[in-house]
């Protein structure tokens, strides 16, 4: 067995040793910076499918350099900062982790728009580095 062979076997077992078990669609460990870089491309790609693109050349800033997680440059020409986060129920990944598969969370219109809320505000009073960034709003739903 080569290097790379040991090398490729360790990374799979570092992520395997890592996997939730539980909302692991976008789960790409040992590594955060390329899962949020690959959940804000797929943000982006399915914007710009839907007709409403938000960013090209998006690049990771990496731990130790956010916020913001990403950076793109918007289709008119100005620098875009995208923050990352993920809404899925501790309790739920805390059961998965006790082999209760099936022990799904439950989400209501209001804790759904509540936990947004905290998010929103939580990572709106974070101060960004980098920049500056404009403020871009993004509407995805018809009032």
């Amino acid at each position: 067995m080569d290097d790379f062979d040991s090398d490729a076997i360790r990374l799979i077992r570092a992520a395997s040793a890592k996997r939730r078990g539980y909302a692991d669609f976008f789960n790409w460990p040992p590594n955060r910076d390329t899962e949020e870089l690959g959940v804000v491309e797929t943000l982006c790609d399915a914007l710009a499918a839907a007709g409403c693109p938000l960013a090209r050349e998006i690049t990771s800033r990496g731990r130790g350099n956010d916020p913001p997680d990403c950076e793109g440059m918007g289709f008119d020409g100005a620098h875009i900062a995208i923050e990352t986060t993920e809404l899925v129920d501790p309790n739920a990944i805390i059961a998965a982790k006790k082999g209760r598969a099936y022990d799904w969370a439950e989400w209501t219109a209001e804790k759904l728009s509540g936990v947004i809320q905290e998010r929103l505000s939580s990572k709106d009073s974070r101060a960004l580095r980098g920049g500056p960034y404009p403020v871009v709003e993004l509407s995805l739903m018809d009032t």
